[in-house]
């Protein structure tokens, strides 16, 4: 019976073991891919000569690099500005006490 579990939970962390591997491997891969893919733009990028193109693609990047205070609705602004003062002021609670608040949905 002793062997049969040690059996078992030798299996199991051999699971785990190839579990993390295949993981890292597949976000090493999705890496790549990405910079991989990030390489093949600035090859094309550096061949456009049509300045039009130039002037659309600087515009989506300004559109890409907006700020994301200024996509806010006034109602998520104010509420950010309420929290930041009732920080200032010092009403705050401990991480423990909204844990406890709310771990029911945790």
């Amino acid at each position: 019976m002793f062997k049969q579990a040690k059996l078992l939970t030798q299996k199991i962390l051999q699971m785990k073991k190839n579990s993390i591997f295949e993981y890292y491997f597949f976000q090493m891969k999705a890496e790549h891919n990405v910079n991989s893919q990030k390489l093949e733009l600035i090859q094309w990028l550096s061949t456009i000569e049509d300045q039009s193109t130039i002037e659309k693609l600087i515009e989506f990047k300004n559109k890409e690099n907006k700020d994301w205070w200024d996509s806010l609705s006034k109602k998520e602004e104010q509420s950010i500005n309420k929290g930041i003062l009732d920080a200032e002021k010092g009403n705050l609670k401990s991480h423990s006490i909204v844990k406890n608040m709310y771990e029911k949905w945790l």
